[in-house]
């Protein structure tokens, strides 16, 4: 038994390093990559459909989720639209992932239905308000905010550089970023209707910022802007709001372009 001692005591001091490399305090806050909205049905495409074209190639199954995602494409950014498709899915798939995300779609003035990507460098699970999230839907994995349990608050969580989206001025730029047989699909999706082409403001309404850790977060993005209000509504700007045009999707959504 005596010559256990020496290895215990070495284990003891790993098992406290490790532990403390779990807590590290200096991960640089992340930057915004791009947005995602729980939403429960179809019709909010069909409200988009004049002005946004749907990335229809795109559309992804997250079986072990529970999840659908579609996509809307721009020059600098994406958003995604998740839809619920297995309760019981999102049930096992919830203690993994860090909250009862099937809560986010629940139609309630206290629910967040905001989700936001965002890109950490270096892209590190042993930062103290994270949590590796790995998904048998994909290989790789992503860091989710440890405050995600808080269904008022944004759903934040990071993905490695590798795998953020790319940012363009044109669509000759598309060429640096995808191979041939890609490319046509993306300069499709990049070109919509209205001839939006760039995000370049978000201003999100809701309740007691000042008391949500993820918005916090949020708000060290210079062009994001929170506003303290009875319910959450979001306002998407793009391209500096040229057209001076406005579509008000639904009571929590509208388009200014």
């Amino acid at each position: 038994m005596n010559n256990m001692r020496p290895l215990l005591i070495t284990v003891t001091i790993l098992f406290s390093f490790s532990s403390l490399l779990a807590q590290k305090n200096d991960c640089k806050s992340p930057s915004f990559d791009h947005i995602v909205f729980f939403v429960n049905d179809t019709t909010i495409e069909n409200s988009l459909s004049p002005i946004f074209t749907l990335g229809e190639k795109l559309t992804t199954v997250h079986q072990h989720q529970g999840t659908t995602s579609k996509f809307y494409l721009f020059y600098n950014t994406f958003i995604e639209f998740i839809y619920p498709t297995d309760t019981s899915a999102i049930k096992l798939n919830s203690v993994s992932f860090g909250s009862n995300y099937f809560e986010r779609w629940q139609d309630s003035i206290e629910v967040c239905k905001l989700g936001v990507g965002m890109i950490r460098e270096p892209f590190d699970s042993t930062c103290k308000d994270v949590h590796p999230y790995y998904s048998k839907d994909n290989p790789d994995y992503y860091l989710m905010e440890k405050n995600n349990q808080n269904k008022s608050d944004v759903l934040i969580y990071s993905s490695s550089s590798k795998h953020t989206y790319f940012k363009i001025d044109s669509i000759e730029d598309l060429k640096k970023f995808h191979a041939p047989p890609f490319l046509k699909d993306f300069e499709d999706y990049c070109q919509h209707p209205s001839g939006i082409k760039k995000l370049t403001g978000f201003r999100i309404k809701g309740p007691s910022f000042e008391t949500k850790v993820n918005f916090k977060l949020l708000s060290e993005t210079t062009w994001i802007e929170l506003k303290n209000s009875s319910r959450f509504k979001f306002i998407l700007e793009f391209d500096n709001h040229n057209q001076n045009k406005t579509l008000k999707v639904n009571k929590w959504l509208k388009i200014k372009y």
